[in-house]
Formats: structure tokens, sequence, C-alpha cells
């Protein structure tokens, strides 16, 4: 049972009073331990305490100053432990004085357990204690109107005695049920008013022979006013030795022990505890200035805790990145800003505000369009909002003006960052000043236009002047041979006849240069056009090797053919086809010494045709090989300077093989040959037929 409301004066005099009695405490002191007590009882017993314990304990926070509330805090957990139990117990009206006082005790008598009570007589003890003396006697049976005060409501030892009052002092009777509920749980004593304030009492007995005698006592800690009795777990009969008995409770050596024990225990907790809250605020402190933009801030230096030493690392090692992050975007040349929510600006570092031609106080609260993307229209600018604020990256290339007029090209990336911890989303904006780029790359580009322009200029006066060469060549051409095989007669001078062929033979490789430059000129101007169609390409490598073979018969060079492709047919331009074969048959033969050969392999592959053309004549060296595919271009070996050449017969091989969606390789060692690959688009297998089965 807890204690009545209306008993708040009584508890707070008890408690009072007990705080009074621990000298040789300070007023000061005794008047925060009696609040500490209270609030230990409202601690130890939180579900049955009545109101008043808990505005005891509310008075109690209200006297200690706060900035030490933690450690008296630790502190009464520290007396709580230490007397815990605390059991109160309900108070007694005025008029239960007067009645009848009985101990009562659980016995057995031939095997059957029966109540016994024991009619105290309070008389002097030694040292002037009061003790308590009577025989046991068995309950009757008879039914009388008796009525439980008060009961324990914990355990305090074995010895089996309850306090029961009864009115009138004759009606003490069987307690039936009510009895079979205490037994076994403990001893109280209630003695008479006669008690003083104050006066510890020692209950004990003379120890006698026989069940009819008191055989054990308690020793209750305080009894105060005659009303109030507040016992701990060490006020039991059994923990207690006779030279206990009659001493105050905090004289015994078993509590002081304790008491000792748990003070210590308390201060321990105390300064951890302090010691964590000197590393708290070191933390927070740090944490202050390192969010106000002092990066130089170190919390290992501050921290006096050295349980952490590697919390503090790991935070000074997450400050020095972001101090390095930090001093890298205020150095940086990229103009970066950050905008809140509502795409007003945050943040700028020195190079945004450059490119704005404002100072950073003028930025901060304007809006991001205001200064980046002014030149939009409402509709361009919403499409962009709506795609970054969806978790999209928005990249282009804006032309910005600054407060100066100044008219810039900016390369602009926008990109939000989600919201975290219930914070909101932010909006980062990187610009690049391109202007510089973009004015180059106009030029590289007007640059680009005239060069083509002049390309175009001189392709189309070399093909001019190439048809104009053309005219009077073709009749050069045909007088000297007429001359050189004395058509019209015989002529008087031989040496006639030899210079009309040195003339025809000169005219011929005249016409040929003029050919290839009017072929060139077609490749680059773009206006060569194919004429594709099913070729057989073994039947062109026969016609080119007819062609050749005066040349190579009148240089000592054997031409071979290996041809596999079993007359597979490609897709190509017959004439094309046919001027890539003879450019590289008559540079193999140009470029092969007498006694040398040249061959030529076809293969069909993985619906590919391959054709090789290789020579063992000088070889050129590899660092040179795609020099010699740019217009007139020659390997610079002492054996191709003294052979004829345009150097622009491996330039029209690419490219027209290029047109025929080929490709074109070159292998070559110097002083051991050359080979050249194409590789052609083969033509689909045609589909067997397929048999009728009847």
């Amino acid at each position: 049972m807890g204690v009545r409301a209306n008993d708040r004066t009584g508890l707070s005099a008890l408690l009072d009073h007990w705080a009074e009695a621990a000298q040789p405490w300070t007023v000061r002191t005794r008047a925060r331990l009696g609040a500490a007590w209270r609030a230990a009882c409202c601690s130890a017993r939180e579900t049955a305490a009545p109101e008043f314990l808990r505005s005891a304990a509310e008075r109690l926070a209200a006297r200690l100053p706060h900035r030490r509330s933690l450690a008296v805090k630790i502190l009464l957990v520290g007396i709580v432990f230490a007397v815990v139990p605390v059991i109160v117990y309900d108070r007694f009206d005025e008029a239960d004085s007067e009645k009848t006082t009985l101990l009562l005790k659980a016995a057995r008598e031939q095997g059957r357990l029966i109540a016994t009570y024991l009619e105290p007589t309070l008389r002097e003890g030694p040292s002037s204690l009061p003790r308590i003396e009577g025989a046991l006697q068995p309950l009757s049976s008879e039914n009388l109107n008796i009525r439980v005060l008060f009961r324990p409501s914990a355990a305090i030892g074995n010895s089996g005695f309850y306090y029961v009052g009864a009115s009138p002092p004759q009606s003490i009777g069987y307690l039936k049920s009510e009895l079979s509920k205490l037994i076994g749980l403990g001893v109280l004593a209630r003695l008479s008013s006669s008690c003083h304030r104050n006066q510890t009492v020692g209950i004990r007995h003379a120890v006698g022979h026989g069940p009819e005698q008191l055989i054990t006592a308690i020793t209750p800690v305080a009894v105060f006013d005659g009303c109030w009795l507040i016992l701990t777990s060490y006020s039991q009969a059994e923990f207690l030795e006779s030279s206990s008995i009659g001493r105050p409770y905090w004289q015994a050596p078993e509590i002081q022990f304790a008491s000792l024990l748990y003070f210590g225990a308390a201060v321990f907790i105390i300064i951890v505890l302090l010691r964590i809250r000197r590393s708290l605020r070191a933390f927070r402190s740090t944490a202050i200035a390192i969010g106000r933009g002092h990066s130089d801030k170190s919390f290992a230096a501050q921290n006096p805790n050295p349980d952490l030493t590697d919390v503090a690392e790991e935070f000074d090692a997450m400050v020095r990145r972001i101090g390095l992050l930090s001093f890298s975007v205020e150095r940086s040349p990229i103009a970066v800003a950050i905008a809140d929510s509502a795409w007003q600006l945050e943040y700028t570092n020195p190079a945004y505000e450059a490119l704005a031609g404002r100072s950073r106080d003028e930025l901060l609260g304007h809006d991001l369009r205001e200064t980046v993307f002014d030149s939009l229209s409402d509709d361009a600018w919403d499409e962009i909002c709506r795609r970054v604020t969806g978790g999209d990256t928005w990249q282009g290339e804006l032309r910005t003006q600054s407060r100066g007029g100044r008219i810039r090209w900016t390369e602009v990336s926008l990109y939000c960052l989600a919201a975290r911890r219930g914070g909101t989303e932010r909006f980062v904006c990187i610009q690049e000043d391109v202007s510089e780029r973009k004015r180059i790359l106009q030029d590289l580009v007007a640059a680009k236009d005239r060069a083509e322009s002049l390309n175009r200029m001189k392709s189309n006066f070399v093909a001019r002047m190439s048809h104009e060469f053309r005219t009077p060549l073709n009749a050069i051409l045909g007088f000297s041979e007429v001359i050189s095989k004395q058509v019209l007669g015989p002529c008087s001078e031989p040496r006639y006849v030899e210079y009309a062929g040195h003339v025809h033979s000169s005219g011929t490789h005249l016409l040929s240069l003029i050919n290839d430059v009017l072929d060139l000129s077609k490749l680059e101007s773009g206006k060569e056009t194919l004429d594709p169609e099913p070729l057989d390409l073994s039947m062109l490598i026969a016609e080119a090797v007819v062609l050749v073979t005066p040349d190579a018969e009148k240089a000592g060079v054997a031409l071979d053919v290996d041809d596999r492709l079993e007359g597979r047919p490609v897709t190509g331009d017959r004439r094309a086809l046919k001027q890539v074969l003879l450019n590289l048959l008559s540079n193999g033969v140009r470029y092969t010494p007498a006694g040398g050969r040249v061959a030529v392999t076809t293969e069909a592959r993985d619906g590919e045709v391959r054709l090789r053309v290789s020579d063992t004549g000088c070889g050129i060296e590899e660092s040179e090989i795609p020099r010699l595919c740019e217009p007139y271009e020659r390997a610079g070996t002492a054996y191709v300077r003294k052979t004829q050449g345009t150097g622009l017969g491996l330039p029209i091989v690419k490219r027209l093989v290029e047109l025929h969606k080929g490709t074109f390789r070159i292998d070559s060692a110097l002083g051991e040959g050359t080979t050249v690959e194409i590789v052609l688009p083969g033509q689909p297998a045609a589909a067997a037929p397929r048999l009728a089965i009847a």
C-alpha cells in the first residue's frame, strides 16, 4: 500500500528531520540531501509513488544548480542502490495508537501450520532502549473483527512476525485468509506512541527455549513521531548481529562499506561522464567553427579523452578533406554557384563573381536565372527546371552579358542535390567561360572554309588545265607514234625515228600523270561516282596483268597470280577496281629490281574478298607508310628516287577502296619488299535451288 496524499506534511517533516540527523553536515548540504532522499524514494517505487513524492523530486531539481544536475543525478542513483528497496508503510490514524498492538507469527503444531500472536509489553532495556517481551499464544478460532492495518510491500526477512492491530483488545481471533497472505513475508513492528522522534528502537528478547517465547527480533532503521517507519533490505533480523541491535542504521559496518563502494562507483561515473562531456564540448565547438568557415580547427588538439583518439583523427581527416575541397573550389577557374530550393543563390566562388561582374554580397539572395539564364525564354527555363528537379543534369552553352556589357559564351552544367535528413534540395550551377575557345573554334572553321575553297579552286584549275593539256598532248602522241613506226614511209634519217620514240614515251608518261591528277581531283572534290555491279575479280586481275606484262618483261620482273576466288563475284565499279589493280601492279614492277617477283593472291573468307599484291622490291621504312598515303609523297630511299613516279598512285588506290567500303593496309620492311592488302565486301552467294520432292 502507498502513502495517502493527505500525509504530505508528515513525510516532509520526516525527511527534513532525517537530513538534520546526518551531522556534522552543513545546513545547505542537509537541505539538498533531504530533497535527494525524496527523489530516491520516488525513483525506487515510481509505479506506486504518490503525487507528493514526485513533487518532492521536482523541488529537489529546482534546488540544485543546473550545471551540476548530471553529477547529482548520478550521486542519487548511488544512494538509491545503497538503500533500496525503500519501503514506506501506511500511517496509523490517531485512534489506532489506543488499540491493542500484536505481533503475529506462523508456527507449526503437530505438523499443522497455525497462527500465534504476541501481545508485547514495552519495557526499558539495556542502554535505555525499549524492548518488547511477551509469550506466543495461539489465536482463537473465534470469528473476531480483525483489521490488518498495514503489511510490508517486500520481503523483510524470514522471522515470520507481522504487525496487526485489533479493536477492541479482546477481539483477537483467527486471521483466516488474511493470515495466509502474510505468512512468510517478514517482520514489522509498530510500537506505541510513546516512541519518540529520532529514537532508534531495538526489538529483541533474551534467547529462551520453547515455542512460547519470542526467539528473534528486528531492528528498524528509524521510528519517527510514533507514526512513520522506514526500513531497508539490510534491516533483517537474520542479517544483524546482536552488536548491531540498537545502533543507527548508517553505523553498521556493512552499510558503511556498501555506501563507500557505491559512492566510489558514483564518483567514477561522474568523472567518466565529465570527460565525455568535455570531449563533446570540444567536438561541438570544432564543428561550429568549421561551419563558420574556420577549416583549420582540429578536434584532436582539443580532445582531452584518449578513448576518442580514433574518432578525433577521423574527424580531423574529414575536416582536412573538406578544407581541401573548399580550397579547390575557391581557387578554381571554373565558376561554381549553389542555389536553394527557390533558386536563390546561397554560395558563389570568386570565379563566379568575376564572370557575373558582381561581388558576393550582391549575388547572394538573387535568383539564379537572373545571373545565368536571363537569355532564355520562359518555356526554355521551365523545361530546364523540370529536367533538373527530376534528377537529370542539364548541359549547354549560353550567351551571357555581364554588368559591364561584355558578351561571354559559357558552358553551363546544372544539377540537383537531393535533400537529406529532412533538409531541402539544392541546385549546383557550374559555368566555364568558353568565349576564347569559341573564338578560336570560329577562326578554325573560317580557316577551314577558306582552305577548302582554295583547294576547290586548285582542283578546278588543275582539272581545267589538265583537259587543256590532254588535247595537244594526244596530237603529239599520235604524230610521234606515226613517225616512230614510219607509217607514211621510211625516214631518211634513223635518228629522227629514235627521237620520235622518245617523244612518244615522254608523252605517254605525261598523259598518265595528267590522268592521275584528274582522278585525284575528282576524288577530293567528291565528284567521283561509282557504278557498282557484280564483277568477276579474277577476270579483272587477268586483264591488268596483260597490260602490265610488257613493262614487267622489260624490267626483268616476274608476275605470279594465285587466284582462290573460284569465280565468286564482288560488287564494285569496273573502271575503279581495274585502276586499283593497275596502280598496285605498276608500283610493284617499278620498285622491284631485275630478277624480282610480283605476286597477286586472292581468297574469299568470312564473306569478304581479300586481294594481296606483294613484291620483293626495295621496301620502305615502317615510319614512312602513313606519309605515302598522302598525295605527292614518295619514299626517301635511293632506289625510289631513281625511278619515275608522282606519288599519286597509293592515295588514289586508298580513296577508291574506301569508296567501295573496303579497307586498305600496307606492310613493308626496308630491303625485303612490300605487301598491299585490300579487303572488299563480297557478293552474297546465291541460294541453291530447292528440289521438289514428289
